[in-house]
C-alpha cells in the first residue's frame, strides 16, 4: 500500500496537469461532436401584423378572413436540429424563435387550404445559426410539414336552456327549473373556423330537437352549489371544447340565472263566486253596466314552503283570503269600456303574520288575465 501511495505522489504536479489537460481536451471534443436534439416551439397565430416572436414561439400570420387550424394555436411543435452540443446549447438558450407569413387567394368556394412547409422556410430570429443546425436534418424527420388554414365564419345564436349543462344538486326536496334559465344577454356571436362553426350549428339544432335533456354544450357547465336553497347566477364562458377548436364568443361571457324551487311547494286552488267578492261600490254606480263574468278558479302558492308543512289549508284560506272588487275606481271620465281588476287581500292576521305571508305567498288566478270583470257605461 505504501509503495502504491509513493508512486502516486511522486511527480504529482505533472501528473495533475496531464489529467486536467485530458479533461479539457475531452470537453472540447465532446462539444464539437454532432448530435441530434429537438427544440419545442409553441404555435401562435393571427391575421394581424405579428411583430417579434417570444422565445420558443412560432408566430404564423394567416391572411385576413382565414385562421390556422393545424397545428392549433398554443399547441407545441418539435423542430429537429443537428449540431455540436455547444451550438445546440447556445441556440436553445437565446432568441430561439421564428415566424412565418403566408398569403394566398383561393377560389371563393374553397374553405380550406393546406400549405407545405419546412423549418428552413421559417423566419428565425437567428437565421444563420438556424440554417447551420437544420441543414443536416432529413426533411422526413421534421414534425412540421404542413399548415392548414380555414375560412373564418361568424354566426349569431339565440341562447336557450338547451345550450348549457346544469351540474350539481340543490338541497334535498329542491330542484333547478332548467327550462326557466335566463341569459343576459340572450344573443351571442360565435366566430371561428368555418367547419367548426357549421358543426356547432348542427350540434345546437340537434339539442333543440332532442326528446331528452341533452344540452348542446355551447356554454361551459353551470355549477349548482351543493345543498343550496337559493337562486343561483354566474358568469359563463364558451365551452372549453369549442375554445380548443379555435372558436371565440362575443361577448366572452354571459350572465346566467337559475331558479331554485321546492319540488312540491304549497299550491292550493280555491273558488269564489261573484257573491263572495267584497265590493267597494262606485260613486255613480248607475252609470255603469256589468258585462258577462264567469267565476274563475284562483290559486294560493308559497314557492319556498313545502306542501306537507300543513301551514295553510282551505279553512285558512276561507278565513284570511278576501277577493276585493274595487268598483270605486270607475269614473265617468273613463272610456266607455273598462275592466276592473279583482284584488286579493289578506285579513285577520297580526302584524308579524301579515308580513310573513305577504313576503312568501302569491295569490293569483290559475289562468293569467282571468282576474278582470268588464264594465261599460250605461246609455
Amino acid at each position: 500500500m505504501k509503495i502504491i501511495l509513493t508512486a502516486l505522489l511522486q511527480d504529482w504536479r505533472p501528473k495533475l496537469g496531464a489529467i486536467a489537460f485530458a479533461l479539457v481536451l475531452w470537453w472540447w471534443i465532446e462539444g464539437r461532436i454532432a448530435m441530434d436534439r429537438d427544440v419545442v416551439l409553441t404555435i401562435a397565430s393571427s391575421s394581424e401584423d405579428l411583430g417579434t416572436p417570444k422565445d420558443f414561439q412560432l408566430l404564423i400570420q394567416a391572411p385576413k378572413g382565414w385562421v390556422l387550424t393545424s397545428p392549433m394555436g398554443d399547441s407545441p411543435v418539435s423542430i429537429a436540429l443537428n449540431g455540436s452540443n455547444s451550438e445546440l446549447q447556445s441556440f436553445a438558450t437565446r432568441q430561439c424563435a421564428a415566424s412565418f407569413r403566408t398569403n394566398f387567394d383561393p377560389p371563393p368556394d374553397q374553405i380550406e387550404i393546406k400549405i407545405p412547409i419546412s423549418p428552413e422556410q421559417l423566419d428565425w430570429l437567428r437565421p444563420l445559426d438556424a440554417e447551420l443546425l437544420l441543414k443536416n436534418v432529413a426533411k422526413g424527420d421534421q414534425q412540421l410539414k404542413e399548415l392548414t388554414f380555414q375560412r373564418v365564419k361568424s354566426e349569431t345564436i339565440q341562447l336557450t336552456p338547451r345550450d348549457i349543462e346544469v351540474a350539481g344538486k340543490p338541497s334535498e326536496a329542491w330542484k333547478v327549473l332548467k327550462k326557466e334559465l335566463r341569459f343576459e344577454p340572450n344573443t351571442i356571436t360565435v366566430t371561428g373556423p368555418q367547419r367548426a362553426i357549421e358543426a356547432l350549428r348542427k350540434q345546437i339544432d340537434a339539442a333543440q330537437m332532442s326528446t331528452d335533456d341533452s344540452p348542446s354544450e355551447l356554454l361551459s357547465s353551470f355549477q349548482i352549489p351543493e345543498g343550496t336553497r337559493r337562486d343561483v347566477d354566474r358568469m359563463q364562458a364558451l365551452h372549453s371544447d369549442l375554445l380548443r377548436q379555435g372558436i371565440s364568443m362575443d361577448p366572452p361571457e354571459v350572465h346566467v340565472f337559475a331558479k331554485i324551487r321546492l319540488e312540491n311547494p304549497v299550491s292550493i286552488p280555491f273558488n269564489r263566486n261573484f257573491e263572495d267578492l267584497h265590493i267597494i261600490p262606485a260613486a255613480a254606480m248607475e252609470a255603469w253596466v256589468q258585462g258577462s263574468y264567469e267565476p274563475q278558479p284562483w290559486v294560493v302558492e308559497m314557492p319556498y314552503v313545502e306542501s306537507k308543512s300543513g301551514i295553510i289549508d282551505q279553512t285558512w284560506l276561507n278565513s284570511h283570503v278576501l277577493l276585493v272588487l274595487p268598483l270605486n275606481t270607475l269614473d265617468t271620465a273613463l272610456s266607455a269600456e273598462w275592466n276592473v281588476r279583482i284584488e286579493p287581500h289578506l285579513i285577520g292576521l297580526d302584524y308579524a303574520e301579515q308580513r310573513f305571508y305577504e313576503e312568501h305567498m302569491i295569490i293569483r288566478p290559475q289562468t293569467p288575465g282571468n282576474d278582470f270583470i268588464p264594465y261599460t257605461k250605461a246609455l
